[in-house]
């Protein structure tokens, strides 16, 4: 096994991240040993990003500055947001002068990256030249940044103008004059999904706010105006820890939301393959956000490329209800046995006993002659044209029909029975959207 690139000399400290909501700052929590806390609990609060914690600790964030030239060729001009694994970055490209987005991961993801348990930079070599890329011949450790404090972070350029977040312009809106929208998404996630799953690999975290629009409309003109109204700024100065130092978070600052005409004339974009994998040399199987999971995913069993479509389905019921399919509830040991109703539900089928062979949870959870729940009832078959009717208030049946059908060739309980990516594109639902 490869060494850890940024090996720890002692026990780390564990740190609890708590999101507070209405805006205020991000709370870390330094725990006892088992991570449950304790009256030697230190809190430190950060208006943004924890800068300053190590990668030790579950972090190392780049302390980027304004004006900062990334790798002799990328010069930092505005933050654009942060995520649990990276922070996000509008810069100039020297070379090519114009606008990009620069992803730079944390110090831990970089050391993840470089045991390939993120697959990211190899996924992206295949995506760019899937005719070329080795995968076998790669050389090993990923391109990485210079800056002061952050000399081993591992960094990306995106090759279109920076496209503000899909979830900070859409929310799920049951009208009919959005149906068309949904149509166009789903047909434009779908293309980069096919696209993907035909070079062997699994996106495994899709969700809106990995789904972006095109901001290929403004010019360098349009941002450095923005920039002009706008100016980039800072926070104040703020404590950290360890060790015990002031830092200083640039503030986030998004591209203004894209306009009516750019939503109605612009391309969709599949991105953040963060967590993609390739198929054939998996690296985890705690993949999807929990309420879009398909269920070889919940029975921790064998996966493939085909849990993609499961969550199309999942999000396109979504996109026209404006509500999740799935409910958890809370995360203990029912939240699974919950799970798992509604699937068979929805679906209205029954788990074959193909599935069921070598699991050890499926054999637990799913009696082997019914393909139902064990010591469950059998559940109640609700449509899932019912479904989207329910908050579609004078909708006629024939204008459902047709995501419905799509939906419910996503919404297979055996994966073998999904419809591939490239065969949804096919779909008569999609093929009336409107060209791009």
């Amino acid at each position: 096994m490869r060494p850890a690139l940024f090996p720890s000399r002692e026990k780390p400290t564990l740190y609890r991240r708590i999101i507070r909501a209405g805006g205020e700052p991000l709370k870390l929590i330094k725990t006892d040993d088992d991570g449950k806390g304790g009256p030697e609990d230190v809190t430190v609060e950060f208006r943004e990003e924890p800068l300053g914690i190590s990668m030790e600790h579950g972090f190392g964030y780049a302390e980027l500055d304004l004006g900062l030239v990334l790798g002799n060729r990328y010069e930092i001009r505005r933050k654009l947001g942060w995520g649990m694994n990276t922070s996000v970055w509008l810069a100039w490209d020297l070379e090519e002068d114009r606008y990009v987005s620069v992803k730079v991961l944390t110090m831990r993801t970089t050391e993840l990256a470089a045991r390939d348990v993120v697959q990211e930079l190899d996924v992206l070599k295949r995506l760019s030249s899937p005719n070329t890329y080795n995968r076998r011949r790669r050389r090993h450790g990923p391109k990485r940044l210079s800056s002061p404090t952050s000399s081993e972070m591992l960094h990306f350029a995106a090759t279109t103008h920076c496209m503000p977040l899909f979830d900070y312009f859409f929310t799920p809106d049951t009208s009919a004059r959005n149906t068309d929208i949904w149509k166009r998404i789903t047909r434009d996630v779908l293309r980069g999904l096919a696209y993907a799953h035909k070079h062997g690999i699994a996106h495994t975290d899709l969700k809106p706010s990995n789904i972006l629009i095109d901001a290929n409309s403004k010019s360098a003109v349009d941002i450095d105006t923005l920039l002009a109204n706008d100016p980039s700024r800072k926070h104040p100065r703020e404590r950290t820890i360890p060790p015990d130092r002031w830092v200083q978070a640039v503030v986030s600052q998004p591209l203004p939301l894209p306009s009516p005409q750019e939503v109605m004339t612009g391309a969709f974009i599949l991105a953040d393959f963060g967590s993609a994998q390739f198929v054939d040399s998996q690296s985890m199987n705690d993949i999807t956000p929990l309420t879009l999971r398909a269920p070889e995913i919940v029975l921790r069993g064998p996966w493939n490329e085909k849990v993609d479509i499961w969550t199309v389905g999942c999000l396109v019921c979504e996109f026209l209800t404006g509500s999740k399919l799935f409910t958890r509830g809370d995360e203990d040991e029912h939240a699974d046995v919950l799970h798992l109703q509604q699937m068979l539900c929805f679906s209205g089928e029954r788990f074959k006993q193909s599935q069921l062979e070598g699991n050890k949870k499926a054999s637990e959870l799913i009696n082997p002659e019914t393909g139902l729940l064990a010591g469950y009832p059998p559940p109640r078959r609700i449509p899932i044209i019912k479904r989207i009717a329910a908050f579609r208030e004078g909708s006629q049946p024939e204008e459902l029909q047709g995501p419905a059908a799509l939906i419910e060739r996503c919404l297979r309980l055996d994966p073998s029975d999904r419809s591939t990516a490239q065969e949804l594109l096919d779909d008569p639902w999609l093929s009336s959207a409107e060209p791009v």
